[in-house]
């Protein structure tokens, strides 16, 4: 499994990889990271690598998240997109919805309830 973790905040995208990391310990050999610090940046990754999971800020610098997800849903890619964000208003969450993010989960965040938001996405594929 390819992940692609999308945020400004090196701290956050740390963060992200840790709870993965600790929660699927023995998978951690079938797991490879990649992280962007913007939106253009991620979509360089994605557009060169087999990505399958992506966790996305909304506010970076380039290309914003909800760009990004517009961008690869315009090309029909199903990748599930977890938007991880400050960003907490309706019309916003109702906004990214319709752009074709899979989860939303509200920063700050961290460790088990993190884990409590994203682990579905793990058990599906397998982990």
């Amino acid at each position: 499994m390819q992940i692609l973790i999308v945020d400004d905040s090196e701290l956050m995208r740390t963060i992200v990889e840790q709870v993965i990391v600790e929660n699927l310990k023995d998978a951690g050999s079938r797991i490879r990271f990649f992280h962007a610090a913007n939106g253009k940046d991620a979509m360089d990754i994605f557009n060169q690598e087999k990505i399958n999971l992506i966790f996305l800020d909304w506010n970076m610098p380039v290309l914003a998240g909800v760009e990004f997800v517009r961008e690869i849903r315009m090309h029909g890619n199903k990748v599930p997109i977890v938007m991880i964000t400050s960003v907490t208003d309706s019309e916003r969450i109702l906004q990214a919805a319709a752009a074709g993010v899979n989860s939303y989960v509200e920063k700050p965040v961290r460790g088990p309830a993190l884990w409590d938001q994203i682990g579905m996405f793990f058990k599906n594929a397998g982990f």
